[in-house]
């Protein structure tokens, strides 16, 4: 899998097409990111080689959570309709599928385009500053952060521009009943996990 994503980022700053995982609209967005990127690493080996964990980081997330997604989509019941629920490790985890039109929470799902400009003008200058930190040596703490928080936030954003819609499918099995209705997704785990790392690189540069 880390041999097959590697080769993926590496087509994708030489500018090739890639196909394994996106349809056509993802699969220009991704050529077009690769093509940023070059110019960012002036596209030197050794610029490029700087950079590579952090791209397949995001392609990662990307790919690997719209692979999901598209997999709940297809296999999963909606709720109140066959079997919609399926627990795994021994019942810690339950696979299920919500379609949230809002924000974390559903938050705001009643104002879906709003929500969908917003996530994608954050989006967007959240990869101009990811492309920007790549251009700069040093302080890998942040460039973690801003990568799991880039694979996360393309993946959502994804998501409501294309299907109008997040799809989220991980709750935890707790007895705890509020915390159990709520679905997560790959990508709300990976931007709470870039927020975190971004932090934590802000204060030690404090």
């Amino acid at each position: 899998m880390n041999g097959m994503v590697e080769r993926l980022c590496m087509n994708v700053m030489a500018g090739r097409n890639v196909q394994p995982c996106m349809d056509d609209e993802a699969q220009s967005t991704i050529n077009m990111i690769g093509a940023v990127i070059y110019e960012v690493t002036d596209g030197g080996t050794e610029g490029m080689a700087a950079v590579i964990g952090f791209v397949t980081l995001v392609l990662a997330i990307f790919c690997g959570d719209l692979y999901i997604k598209n997999r709940v989509e297809k296999y999963i019941p909606a709720r109140g309709t066959g079997k919609c629920e399926q627990k795994m490790l021994g019942g810690r985890l339950i696979l299920r599928r919500h379609h949230n039109r809002g924000m974390i929470l559903n938050a705001g799902e009643r104002k879906q385009p709003l929500v969908a400009a917003v996530s994608l003008a954050l989006t967007a200058v959240l990869t101009v500053v990811f492309l920007i930190s790549l251009g700069h040596r040093g302080n890998n703490l942040l460039r973690a952060g801003l990568a799991f928080l880039l694979g996360g936030a393309f993946s959502n954003t994804y998501d409501r521009m294309k299907r109008k819609y997040v799809v989220d499918y991980l709750s935890f099995g707790v007895k705890w009943t509020r915390l159990r209705q709520v679905v997560f997704n790959i990508s709300d785990f990976c931007i709470m996990i870039g927020a975190l790392l971004a932090a934590l690189a802000g204060m030690r540069g404090a």
